[in-house]
């Protein structure tokens, strides 16, 4: 997906991002051993995803036309974009799974009672863009497919680090002007730190809530349709999930990493828990 464009800000970020004329000040690249960028641009640089290999990733949508992506934390809890919900209906949220193909043709579910917005969301600046789904029933889910994980802040020193690699997926568009992909798409994306990011974006865009990450040469980048998504690191016991997929300047742009919301913050990971508590406890299913 040719600058693995394609996941980024569905409905489109959270608010315009101001261009500004700067440079980045860091060139990460992530690069398997001994593999040039050139030979990875050749091969296409993204991998096409099946159920199996991202059994809680989910697509989530007004019941006809896709409008963000979305992970499963639990069989029957979404984690999610909060600006996905600025204009969707909450009571036609419907949650997929990838099918055998790749296509958001799987297991298919109905949302319970609202999503739950993060009280500290700012739909200008985009900071704590996260959002949470309970379904009406689990999904059939068999979670030693492919672990998903999300670390507690008491192990941040086993975060990625920027430099690192990070792989981000979604069924959104491959690029600015091309349609949402009709398979689930991945690509490896390098961190950066907030420190090289900040000055590409307007003030008040980075912050401890947020990650960058992406190529200062463009091509490879999550795109509209993507937000919601994961950005995951791969440990040997699973895949850490340590961001979600907010905002960005465009698709793949030369010095205009995507944006995420980041999980490593205590006060993030507590309301991830406690709200997931409430929202069992409190949304009742309509019979």
């Amino acid at each position: 997906m040719k600058r693995h464009n394609f996941i980024l800000c569905t409905l489109m970020l959270v608010a315009p991002v101001t261009l500004l004329p700067v440079k980045a000040s860091a060139d990460y690249q992530c690069l398997p051993r001994d593999a040039s960028l050139e030979q990875l641009k050749a091969d296409g640089f993204v991998e096409r995803l099946t159920f199996e290999d991202a059994s809680w990733m989910v697509n989530i949508s007004d019941g006809t036309f896709a409008v963000c992506g979305g992970v499963l934390i639990n069989k029957d809890m979404v984690l999610t974009a909060a600006h996905c919900f600025d204009k969707l209906l909450e009571e036609k949220i419907t949650v997929r799974t990838a099918d055998e193909q790749g296509r958001a043709y799987g297991q298919s579910k109905r949302t319970v009672g609202k999503p739950q917005i993060h009280p500290d969301y700012d739909p200008a600046s985009g900071q704590h863009d996260l959002a949470l789904l309970l379904l009406e029933n689990p999904m059939d889910i068999d979670y030693n497919i492919r672990d998903l994980i999300i670390l507690p802040p008491s192990q941040k020193d086993l975060w990625a680090e920027p430099g690192d690699c990070a792989k981000v997926m979604g069924w959104g568009r491959r690029d600015e002007n091309k349609p949402e992909s009709q398979t689930l798409l991945a690509t490896n994306i390098p961190i950066w730190s907030n420190q090289d990011c900040e000055g590409l974006f307007e003030q008040g865009r980075i912050s401890e809530n947020t990650l960058c990450a992406g190529y200062s040469h463009g091509e490879y980048d999550s795109c509209q349709g993507d937000s919601g998504g994961p950005l995951l690191v791969a440990a040997d016991w699973g895949d850490w999930l340590i961001g979600i997929v907010s905002s960005g300047r465009g698709c793949g742009r030369e010095d205009a990493p995507g944006i995420y919301s980041r999980l490593s913050d205590e006060d993030t990971y507590n309301w991830i828990f406690a709200t997931t508590q409430e929202m069992r406890r409190t949304q009742t299913i309509e019979k």
